[in-house]
């Protein structure tokens, strides 16, 4: 009888965890977006051949997301409810909680690399991608000047797209200043910060140095040529495109359009691998994001002041 009663127990109290998690994933987006990528990762572990220890290693890392997800989702509402009204220490508390996050988020980013990346044959990929796509070269007049113009010429227009949306129109100033200049700040943080950082301690050379019919359509300078990773064009862009679409989608996926086409143009006319590419648009878009995060908890921190 005892024996039942605990069986029931242990099946209500699993039935009860259950549409917890079911109900985290209806109302949490970023439990969802972290599932995405928990089951992405799951694909990739099945896909590759991993080791046990490796996949164990990366379960255990998307478990601890997961739960720590929960957990802080668990925080933040049990605080609205005994302080529905902003108070500096609930305030404190929920950030803590949210570092945390961060802190699993980053680590398991930074040990999927280390353990799968080995196992992708990148450069075989890099290698076919940029045959085929810096092929085109010289191939005809017209796309040579159209790949030139987008490698290097198109950012002079998108700055000039920034430029004037500082002072028009005059009804969404403030608002577009903000916007521009988190862009900024994300774009500049990205480029001359976190690559500088990159090439600080990894140097890459640039496809015309490794391969000698390469077709390079652009100057280049010398000390730049073993400073292809990531791109900083698609970095800078990126970034820009990121912070963008956080105020305003349709501008912000008008860059994205451009910045994909100039990441493309850049390994057309010779000067960036394909990875390259890939690896200054994810910088990029994570550099955004984190600065948009510490303008909101500055305004936010400034508002307070104001307040008191």
């Amino acid at each position: 009888m005892a024996s039942t009663q605990n069986n029931q127990n242990l099946f209500h109290r699993v039935t009860i965890a259950f549409f917890g998690i079911v109900r985290a994933f209806k109302e949490e987006k970023n439990f969802r977006i972290q599932l995405l990528a928990a089951i992405i990762v799951v694909f990739f572990m099945i896909a590759l051949g991993l080791t046990v220890i490796e996949k164990s290693i990366l379960l255990l890392t998307i478990f601890v997301v997961l739960s720590l997800e929960l957990v802080n989702s668990q925080i933040e509402k049990f605080l609205d409810l005994i302080q529905p009204e902003l108070h500096v220490r609930v305030k404190k508390i929920k950030d803590f909680s949210a570092g945390a996050v961060l802190i699993s988020v980053i680590g398991s980013v930074v040990i999927g690399i280390l353990i799968l990346l080995p196992h992708i044959k990148i450069m075989d990929y890099d290698l076919k991608i940029f045959e085929i796509t810096n092929g085109l070269a010289n191939q005809s007049k017209v796309l040579n000047i159209l790949g030139i113009f987008f490698a290097n010429y198109i950012a002079y227009f998108l700055g000039l797209v920034l430029l004037v949306l500082l002072f028009w129109p005059k009804k969404d100033l403030l608002k577009n200043r903000q916007m521009i200049f988190v862009a900024l700040v994300s774009g500049v943080v990205a480029r001359f910060l976190v690559k500088t950082i990159i090439v600080f301690f990894y140097h890459k050379p640039r496809p015309y140095v490794v391969i000698a019919s390469a077709h390079k359509l652009i100057h280049n300078f010398s000390f730049d040529d073993f400073q292809s990773f990531p791109s900083g064009h698609a970095i800078f862009f990126f970034a820009i495109s990121t912070a963008l679409y956080f105020y305003n989608k349709k501008l912000g996926i008008m860059f994205f359009t451009f910045s994909i086409i100039i990441g493309i143009a850049r390994v057309f006319v010779g000067v960036h691998w394909p990875s390259d590419i890939l690896a200054g648009t994810a910088l990029g878009m994570l550099t955004a994001w984190v600065v948009q995060h510490v303008y909101l908890m500055y305004k936010e921190k400034v508002s307070r002041k104001v307040e008191c």
